[in-house]
């Protein structure tokens, strides 16, 4: 089946937010080609963000996407359209998606890849197919909350957690597996649907993780909430998720640049970790004492 693809060269480090500007606006899945991926990007401080659609894409889109450019201040980025009879992208990419260990002792596997025989009983074991788009557990922004999470979770009674960006569930499968009640929030009905489809291959339900989706945080006080998004939304999330957290707020996504800003906007919360993995950074905030 033939397709269409739009292509967009920017500097890497305005590509998470510049694919999440688009796949909000347009409702599509965006790929990010750098030089970790395995099609590479176009040189080393540039990225390549990549929409596929099987239908010519309208001006409407276009003009969208320019208007998201221009949201970050990358006005003059080229924007390349063509049509392509080759469709194996769709399920060749399967080929690079291994197992990982995301924190020590937590390994994200696809469904086609076997646990080894020996840490069978010693790994907590979480299985993602992750459809097209949604996120395998290999970027360092999904590692570093992962690392976060267990740290927080582990050997604690049941705690009620929200796993605010949930993407494909990898955070809220954890939590879970961890003993603890999750809620899921996502933007994107289709990353929603496709983190519910992940519930059986880990031997959980609804009762575990309840997938849910909405744009803002739910009305409800959670014990902990992880949010792995890029900073602008952390900074635009802060009011509702310090009304909604009781004691631990798990932050990721952000760049070490960018620390002071998003720390700004959760006044009253201290960071009492902080890791780091290249230039992203991983937090943990707890309610600062009065």
């Amino acid at each position: 089946m033939s397709h269409w693809s739009i292509e967009i060269e920017t500097p890497s480090e305005l590509s998470d937010w510049l694919s999440w500007l688009i796949a909000e606006r347009l409702d599509v899945a965006v790929e990010i080609q750098d030089d970790e991926t395995m099609t590479p990007g176009p040189e080393p401080e540039f990225c390549r963000l990549l929409v596929r659609t099987e239908e010519e894409p309208s001006s409407d889109w276009v003009k969208q996407i320019q208007d998201c450019l221009i949201e970050v201040g990358c006005s003059e980025a080229p924007i390349r359209s063509r049509h392509d009879e080759d469709d194996s992208w769709r399920l060749g990419w399967r080929a690079f998606f291994k197992a990982t260990e995301v924190a020590p002792g937590v390994i994200v596997r696809p469904p086609w890849s076997e646990l080894a025989e020996k840490a069978q009983n010693t790994l907590i074991d979480i299985v993602i197919d992750p459809g097209l788009a949604f996120g395998t557990g290999t970027h360092a922004t999904t590692q570093l909350a992962a690392q976060l999470t267990v740290k927080t979770l582990k050997e604690q009674t049941p705690l009620k957690v929200l796993d605010q960006g949930c993407g494909s569930g990898i955070l809220s499968l954890i939590a879970a597996r961890l003993g603890h009640k999750v809620t899921g929030v996502e933007i994107d009905p289709m990353a929603t649907r496709n983190a519910q489809e992940n519930l059986p291959l880990n031997h959980l339900s609804d009762d575990d993780i309840k997938f849910i989706v909405a744009d803002a945080v739910p009305q409800e006080e959670f014990d902990v909430v992880i949010a792995n998004i890029i900073a602008p939304v952390l900074i635009d999330l802060a009011p509702q998720i310090k009304t909604a957290c009781q004691d631990t707020i798990i932050l990721s996504g952000l760049l070490s640049d960018q620390e002071r800003q998003v720390l700004k906007a959760y006044d009253g919360w201290s960071p009492i970790e902080r890791i780091q993995q290249g230039e992203w950074l991983g937090l943990i905030l707890k309610k600062a004492e009065s």
